[in-house]
């Protein structure tokens, strides 16, 4: 029986380093969302990251994160926000500088949710902790805030399979 275990997380752990798990969104989340004619201009919202900020397992990019985001500000503001989804399934944190960063200019806000493909590729914490400082670093410096997100707990992950769900989680005994 612990031979099966071990034999399964090892295959959910290698298919997770793969890439199997990824899929391509059938959208990108490019859109303006709240009040219309409130006499402002939309705040500007970007969010970067993996495929969270993608909006993998959603089938819309109205309920993908980054949509839902800009839903809450623009309730909580009373303005419009214009909302682009700049994640990209698969990145990791070294990967954000490259990739997406440039494509920040003009926000007024980014949002920045990543580290879930860290840990599946089990980046060293000190490492981890280089690469985020890093990006932030090059995230901050066209001049708009930024907003980290935790690393999202799995859990809620269908594509990863129990046990390896749970022990990426951390829930395992």
């Amino acid at each position: 029986m612990a031979a099966a275990l071990l034999l399964l997380v090892v295959g959910e752990i290698l298919a997770a380093r793969s890439r199997t798990y990824l899929v391509d969104v059938p959208f990108a989340v490019d859109r303006t969302v709240g009040p219309t004619g409130a006499g402002h201009d939309p705040l500007e919202l970007r969010v970067l990251g993996d495929s969270t900020a993608a909006g993998v397992g959603t089938d819309r990019a109205e309920d993908a994160l980054p949509s839902l985001l800009a839903e809450r500000v623009a309730r909580r503001t009373g303005r419009p926000v214009h909302v682009v989804g700049l994640g990209i399934p698969g990145a990791r944190t070294a990967d954000l500088s490259a990739t997406q960063i440039s494509q920040v200019r003009g926000a007024d806000v980014v949002v920045v949710v990543v580290g879930s493909n860290d840990v599946i590729h089990a980046t060293p914490p000190w490492r981890l902790r280089d690469q985020t400082a890093q990006m932030l670093a090059d995230a901050t410096a066209p001049g708009a805030p930024v907003v980290l997100g935790a690393i999202p707990r799995f859990y809620g992950v269908a594509a990863l399979a129990q046990p390896l769900r749970a022990i990426v989680d951390g829930d395992a005994a």
